[in-house]
Order: structure tokens, then sequence, then C-alpha cells
């Protein structure tokens, strides 16, 4: 072989060896990051799950994006037909209740499946509480409902003889929606909703909700505090034969967040 001949070979190879591998990655997402690295690669607002919690260690500030980054139709927790819950601690005491064996389940930790955890927290009010056994958590009983709006499950809370207070596990959201079915069994002393608080904790303030058709206002006589706790200091002081008048916020036409809203100053309309 001749000395240039040589040469060439020489830098032939020295170009295959230094030739770099052409990688090909996918970002679904579009954030930055790519999928096999991803933990949420349809989720652009998310991209890490350290503890495998199923949500997300940190979410982009600002990101508008409506990926889902917590949800739950209790389809994870165990549930089992026309059987009672029975709390079998002490009825004046307020604590948080656990599951109880080949009972529906009340309280969920999220170790495994993708749906969030929840606690159920009594507390009591002179009433006999759960202890003598109520139609109460996780269920597949339709017969009052109809159909359940996601899955083949829902959660019932019903003759609680006490407060009862379900609470999901804590994410970071915009927006959070949700469906529930409230039902005036004859045996409540003023309105169903009356009996009925839902509230959003925020890490700077809380947002109660109540259900469609409150927002306009509206008042009569009598009926309970409904988690108001100025009501609720009347109501100790003077009893529950008052009259009211429940004025609403309303909701933003746009996609403003519903807490910055309602904090806002008044408009000139």
């Amino acid at each position: 072989m001749s000395r240039r001949a040589t040469l060439t070979a020489i830098l032939t190879a020295m170009l295959l060896l230094t030739v770099p591998y052409a990688v090909l990655a996918t970002d679904s997402d579009g954030d930055g990051t790519d999928d096999a690295d991803d933990d949420f690669p349809d989720n652009p607002c998310a991209d890490t799950d350290t503890d495998g919690d199923g949500f997300p260690d940190t979410v982009v500030s600002g990101c508008t994006s409506q990926s889902v980054v917590g949800y739950t139709s209790f389809e994870d927790p165990f549930t089992i037909a026309s059987v009672k819950y029975t709390d079998t601690g002490s009825d004046s005491v307020s604590r948080y209740l656990w599951n109880n064996a080949n009972e529906p389940h009340i309280a969920h930790n999220q170790t495994n499946g993708t749906e969030m955890g929840f606690t159920l927290y009594y507390t009591s009010t002179g009433g006999v509480g759960l202890t003598d056994g109520d139609y109460f958590g996780t269920i597949n009983y339709t017969g009052t409902v109809g159909s359940f709006t996601d899955g083949n499950n829902g959660y019932q809370m019903s003759d609680v003889d006490g407060i009862a207070t379900l609470a999901l596990d804590d994410i970071t959201a915009e927006v959070v929606t949700f469906d529930f079915f409230l039902q005036d069994t004859g045996y409540e002393t003023s309105n169903p909703v009356d009996y009925l608080v839902i509230r959003f904790i925020g890490a700077n303030s809380d947002i109660g909700a109540v259900p469609e058709g409150e927002h306009e206002g509206g008042g009569g006589h009598g009926g309970g505090h409904g988690g108001h706790n100025g009501l609720r200091s009347v109501s100790s002081l003077v009893g529950q034969e008052y009259s009211r008048l429940r004025i609403g916020i309303g909701r933003p036409n746009n996609k403003k967040s519903v807490a910055n809203y309602v904090l806002s100053g008044f408009t000139t309309d």
C-alpha cells in the first residue's frame, strides 16, 4: 500500500470514529424535556415526579395548560354494595376516621394507582356520628343518581349525625371541577344546601362554592349556617329563627383566576 493510500485510510477511519450518533428525541408537550425523561409527557406545565405519587414536584409558574394534574372518581378505593360503614370509636370525640375491613372505604392513601387520596374527619356535635352504621364512603350503587359522570363509583355522605369533612390531597392547580348530587331526604330542618359546604383552600385565600342557582342570591327565614362563621356566631346567640339574605359574587366570564376575580375591586358597572 502506498503512503498516500495509507493516509487516506487513516483519515477515513478517524472520520468514522468522530462522527457523533444521531439521536431522535420526542417532546410531545413541547416543554423542552424529552418524553423519555418526562414523567408527564403530555403536560407542558410539569416534567418531574420524584416520589412517584402521580403528582408533579413543581408546576411551571404561570402555565395555563388544561392538562389534568390530579383527579379521582373513586375507582381505586375499595367498595362493596349494600354494606354500611360503622365507626367503632367514640361518637363524642372529634377525629379522623379510618377504613374497616369489608366495608366501603371512607379514606384513601394514594400509594398505588393514579387517583388522588383523601381523608375523612368527624366533628362531634352531640349526636351518634357514624357509630350507628350508615351508608357512607365509596359506592357503586346508582339507584339514586342514575349513573356517575365518570367511572363506576362515587362517594356517598349521608346521615352523619355530626359533621364529616372529606378532604382531597393537596395539588397545585388553577382550575377545579367536580360533580355532586344533593338529595332532599325530608329529615332536614331546612333546605339541604344548608348542610353542604364545599371549600377550596389555597395558599393565600379560601374560596367557598355553593350549588348552581345560589349565586344569584336568595333568602328566607330560619335554617342552618351553611358553613358561614358569621352566621354560626349569630345562631349561637339568637338561635336559627332569623331572616337572612344570601348574596353571591358569581364567576368571571373569561379565564381569569376565580380567586383573583373574587378578591379584585369593584368595576364601574
